[in-house]
């Protein structure tokens, strides 16, 4: 088996995703929404023969990358990288066989030894996790959570598993006149970041870039990806943008109105089951709730917790693994974290709360 190495995209790796359950995560559309923010695309291909077998994309990023952006910061970037040269990676490999999935592991961390890199994050699908493959290659791991819904299932079967209370704010939200809809354009996307601007504010994290949001959601709409609304008498409530790549979906940045909020109309729960319905009926296999702390630590962790847990999703626990680099500089910087760490940083969002609303640009909750 060979495996190479490129900052260039090899020929058919969007059409291999498509026939081995790929996801928006490791396609070329992702390139398209990170690389213009700076995250530098590697592309590890694996062929046996003239066949593709398996691959991996990663970026080469810089620590805080996703928090720098669109600030004074953002200039150092590139020395950041320099200085810091990091990896990550969210949802591959994508392989046809263990032994493919191993050796993509395997290279990707000899990639990072080799130019001095760590490796942040290297987060394999949910529902294609093999350990091995990390432990063998020296990643460190910790536990990951996330609740996937099994779209096979006929509509009565996905609402039977539904808790009762979810059906009853689904049900109670219509009957106040709110629907959800696929968004018709800019405008509806303009509303709806400004929403999740709101809802970011709310949290104490600072809003996305334009060009970041807007970036997003081009991608998505190449990539088969919608922006689906919520509204009542012309009022935008919220929304969930979804990928939805290889018949699976995420959500991303899903986020409500104060207005909504405060007159309690549940456009949350609205979206959600809109989000099933949408993705049963066009075909898509499983909708990832994205991310849940797999042992709640606070009420909040607890409430992102019950309010994805109530949509009939089984609990997929895997890995997220990292490997750090060896160079000074980066023990340094591991010194530093840890030092920052143990000071604390007082009204932070943490957990899964921070990861619901301030997620790293890779991860699939929002991006920059």
């Amino acid at each position: 088996m060979e495996i190479t190495v490129s900052g260039k995209e090899p020929p058919g790796w969007n059409a291999f995703l498509a026939s081995n359950r790929g996801t928006f995560h490791q396609s070329t559309f992702n390139v398209d929404y990170l690389q213009p923010l700076g995250f530098e695309p590697l592309y590890f291909a694996a062929e046996e023969g003239s066949r593709r077998v398996g691959q991996l994309l990663a970026f080469k990023t810089a620590p805080l990358h996703a928090a720098s952006l669109g600030t004074a910061f953002e200039a150092f970037l590139p020395l950041g990288k320099r200085m810091f040269p990091t990896l990550q990676e969210i949802y591959g490999p994508v392989a046809e066989s263990e032994g493919a999935y191993e050796a993509l592991v395997s290279r990707l961390a000899g990639e990072a030894r080799k130019t001095g890199a760590s490796i942040s994050i290297a987060k394999p699908h949910p529902l294609r996790d093999y350990p091995q493959a990390f432990e063998k290659s020296g990643f460190s791991s910790r536990q990951s959570a996330t609740f996937i819904i099994d779209l096979s299932k006929t509509e009565q079967e996905l609402w039977n598993g539904v808790s009762a209370s979810a059906r009853r704010k689904v049900t109670r939200a219509a009957s106040d006149g709110a629907i959800a809809r696929i968004a018709a354009g800019n405008d509806d996307a303009e509303k709806y970041f400004a929403i999740v601007d709101e809802n970011r504010k709310r949290n104490g994290l600072r809003p996305y870039s334009r060009k970041s949001q807007f970036g997003m959601w081009a991608a998505f709409k190449k990539s088969g990806g919608r922006l689906i609304v919520a509204e009542k008498g012309g009022e935008l409530l919220g929304g969930i943008m979804i990928s939805t790549m290889g018949g699976y979906v995420n959500e991303w940045s899903p986020s409500i109105s104060a207005s909504a909020m405060s007159r309690k109309i549940y456009a949350g729960d609205l979206l959600h089951w809109e989000v099933i319905k949408w993705g049963r009926e066009n075909g898509c296999k499983h909708y990832d709730l994205t991310g849940v702390a797999v042992r709640p630590k606070d009420r909040k962790e607890e409430g992102i917790y019950e309010f994805k847990a109530k949509w009939g999703g089984r609990l997929a626990i895997s890995g997220e693994y990292s490997l750090e680099g060896g160079s000074v500089l980066h023990g340094l910087l591991k010194k530093a974290k840890a030092a920052y760490r143990k000071v604390g940083n007082k009204g932070r969002v943490t957990g899964a709360s921070a990861q619901a609303s301030a997620p790293d640009a890779l991860l699939n909750r929002g991006g920059p």
